[in-house]
């Protein structure tokens, strides 16, 4: 039996959609464009009856990293609040293949990204918005106990491990942060979060605001990562600091708020994105982290290599040089009188000076 004969079996069953409308019933696949792996591809289906839209249905595969009570847990929570509203759960499944989320289709609804493209809201109002979200989360959250604080603690040392490398730099960054997390542990709660606060899954909906898309959810010390997620992801909020969203942080630097939220996202689509998209997001990311320890050095790197081009395409240059020269009639009576060696500078020589003078530049930041 397919996912979708089950799932309509389920919804005739449960009489979420009668009996008599059985045959009006078409369910159609909803597809990402994110380069998932295959035993995390999650689906989202939109059920129809007559063509019109009434249900919306997400799909776990079993091997999903995030919990399914998380995400029961997380919507419950959230439907109590009033800044916005989340679709009513109308039946959840497990089957063979995965998990099965039922809920309500929010109609008629239009994104907050697609109100920013139109110029219907501001980048302003788009802030505003998003912060009385982060700060309904937030102030209904409970204070992290000192085992929580380690836990999360030390997972994301581990997330900054993989972004960073276990390295000089690595080691200095995680003392800061320790005794950071530790000054600011009365800033910081253990909150429920769905993982992927960001304009295209906020939807406006009849004068309401409705948070969907709930398949990243889990507990964290660190809510301010879904306000980086904006910075991040969305052109209309580059210029803003993640202090814009979450003005509760009070005194947490915003840089490593920054830093831990890049590791978190270098480790989310670790878990999910197929190789080839791993390797182009853990590329940028590691740039945008050393543009957050050290933004002058980023700059610094990218003149040195340009410099090391440049002296690369001169070696290239002078070995061509050479080849001719021997290639000519007279290079076997010129060396054979000694009157000019066969020497060319190795390349890595070049690469040498080069990566030295990036070091000294890095322990010099570091040292600052």
């Amino acid at each position: 039996m397919t996912l979708i004969s089950k799932l309509k079996d389920y919804i005739i069953q449960e009489q979420i959609i009668s009996v008599k409308d059985k045959d009006k019933i078409s369910i159609s696949l909803m597809i990402s464009d994110a380069p998932r792996r295959a035993d995390v591809l999650s689906r989202r289906y939109i059920i129809s009856i007559d063509h019109k839209r009434i249900l919306s249905v997400k799909f776990l595969p079993k091997s999903w990293r995030f919990l399914p009570q998380d995400i029961m847990k997380t919507r419950s929570l959230y439907s109590g609040f009033h800044s916005f509203k989340v679709p009513k759960l109308l039946g959840y499944f497990l089957s063979t293949e995965g998990y099965f989320f039922i809920e309500e289709y929010i109609h008629p609804a239009i994104s907050m990204a697609m109100l920013i493209e139109k110029g219907d809201i501001n980048s302003q109002q788009a802030k505003e918005i998003i912060r009385d979200i982060l700060a309904e989360i937030w102030k209904n959250a409970d204070p992290a106990d000192r085992e929580f604080i380690i836990e999360e603690k030390t997972n994301y040392y581990n997330y900054l491990k993989i972004l960073i490398g276990e390295c000089y730099l690595y080691n200095i960054v995680i003392e800061y942060l320790e005794k950071l997390i530790d000054d600011n542990s009365m800033s910081l709660k253990r909150v429920w979060s769905p993982g992927d606060i960001i304009d295209r899954n906020i939807l406006l909906s009849d004068g309401h605001w409705y948070l969907v898309d709930f398949e990243y959810c889990h507990q964290t010390l660190f809510l301010f990562k879904e306000a980086y997620r904006s910075i991040h992801y969305s052109k209309w909020a580059r210029n803003l600091r993640i202090h814009d969203f979450s003005p509760w942080l009070g005194k947490f630097p915003n840089e490593a708020a920054e830093l831990l939220s890049l590791a978190w996202e270098n480790y989310l689509y670790s878990e999910v994105l197929d190789r080839q998209a791993i390797q182009r997001f853990q590329t940028k990311s590691r740039r945008l982290s050393w543009n957050i320890l050290c933004p002058q050095l980023t700059e610094n790197i990218m003149q040195l290599e340009t410099s090391l081009k440049e002296k690369e395409y001169e070696l290239n240059m002078l070995q061509k040089e050479l080849n001719n020269i021997k290639a000519g009639i007279g290079w076997g009576l010129i060396k054979k009188y000694g009157q000019i060696k066969d020497q060319i500078i190795p390349a890595n020589t070049i690469r040498r000076d080069i990566f030295a003078m990036i070091f000294n530049k890095v322990k010099v930041c570091i040292d600052k």
